[in-house]
């Protein structure tokens, strides 16, 4: 019979507050202030409309639901595990917390070669992938299908970077051969050491850029007429690692030799900035998609570094390893204060105005390149366990 005493009785008998009155305690609204206006009537867009709405961002379907594991591996959810949530970043649209959530997952791969892979590229339309490594081999891949369109095999050693033309249907390889080869024009050899790195100039299409073990960086055309020495950088003994023309314009090149990036005007050929921080040698350098900021990475630390005026040259993050080596890096084509950091079997989605970091288990290997498509929004990774994968 106690359970049907109201609990009213039993608050006056205790002289105990309810719990509304409590909350109420204290609690007064002196004046607020609401912008905007709401429509009178009921809202156009309904739960219903809402969540199917939800389904076709996420491209997800009512077939899914039987899947669990596919349904939780589209949506990212696991109770709900998006980034969001865990402290990272917003983007789209989540059906589950009603939260707006970044989702990086892979959508596609493919064995690419019985050796390593260390690098990999897209075409400028986002329509062709091209890789190299170990084999001596560049292979071009459709980027929808991932089936291959061709195979290049002129090399004589290793390939260590492939790299399209910004406006052209042309690729130009590096190889430890000594030898730069541009395909569908001349071949060209005007190195005396391993050919560690190459670039296209984002808007001279005959310019191409290219940096050899001895610390040497020569500038030619891509008919093999050479402009002559950019830089020459005898004092680092493990020569230049990679090359990069700043996107869009083009007005300076970085060049990662030892634990140092220079910055090179390529109109004067003068140095304009040496980025010094690093303790152990630069693996990858990248520029973001408009040419504001540089990556830097070494196995222990990744540096970002701002090219705009007023703080040009300074380091404006920086990100310590904490276990896993880094090894290459790329900015996100869609989210620019994200990098993705590609380490021994596992990505790093480094969120640079948060200060913090995700895991992605990737490949079975060294993660050696990375590339990202603006057009498709994709990114690509090639591995040591001889595969590229796509993300997005």
């Amino acid at each position: 019979m106690v359970d049907m005493i109201p609990n009213g009785v039993f608050r006056a008998e205790l002289d105990v507050d309810s719990i509304i009155d409590k909350m109420r305690e204290g609690r007064r609204v002196e004046a607020m202030l609401v912008e905007g206006s709401r429509r009178r009537g009921r809202p156009k867009l309904r739960w219903e409309d809402r969540l199917k709405q939800d389904m076709k961002e996420l491209l997800l379907s009512e077939d899914m639901t039987s899947d669990r594991n596919a349904w939780r591996d589209r949506i990212r959810i696991s109770g709900c595990c998006c980034l969001l949530c865990a402290g990272m970043l917003v983007c789209s649209a989540c059906a589950a917390c009603r939260a707006l959530v970044f989702t990086f997952t892979e959508v596609n791969s493919v064995r690419a070669s019985a050796s390593k892979v260390v690098c990999c590229h897209f075409s400028y339309d986002g329509k062709l992938l091209a890789s190299g490594g170990h084999d001596k081999k560049a292979v071009l891949w459709y980027t929808d299908s991932l089936k291959p369109k061709t195979t290049l095999e002129e090399h004589s050693s290793l390939i260590t970077d492939v790299r399209f033309s910004p406006s052209m249907p042309r690729l130009a390889t590096s190889s430890f051969d000594k030898t730069v080869r541009v395909w569908d024009a001349d071949n060209v050899s005007w190195h005396s050491a391993s050919v560690m790195s190459l670039d296209f100039h984002p808007n001279k299409d005959d310019l191409i850029c290219s940096c050899d073990g001895d610390g040497e960086i020569r500038a030619f055309a891509s008919s093999g007429r050479v402009f002559g020495f950019i830089f020459c950088s005898m004092d680092h003994q493990g020569g230049t690692a990679q090359v990069r023309f700043q996107p869009r314009h083009g007005r300076y090149l970085a060049a990662a030799a030892e634990n140092i990036v220079s910055i090179l005007d390529v109109e004067t050929q003068a140095l304009r900035h040496s980025l010094q921080g690093h303790t152990k040698p630069i693996h990858s350098v990248c520029w973001d998609p408009k040419g504001e900021y540089l990556a830097s990475v070494s196995e222990d630390s990744v540096r970002v570094w701002s090219l705009m005026s007023g703080n040009e040259g300074e380091c404006i993050h920086d990100l310590s390893c904490n276990g896993n080596k880094f090894h290459s890096c790329v900015f996100h084509p869609t989210f620019p204060s994200l990098l993705v950091i590609g380490c021994y079997q596992s990505l790093e989605l480094w969120n640079m105005t948060e200060n913090k970091t995700m895991t992605l288990s990737a490949h079975e290997g060294l993660i050696a390149g990375l590339a990202l498509s603006t057009v498709t929004g994709l990114v690509a990774s090639a591995s040591h366990d001889k595969m590229i994968k796509l993300w997005k």
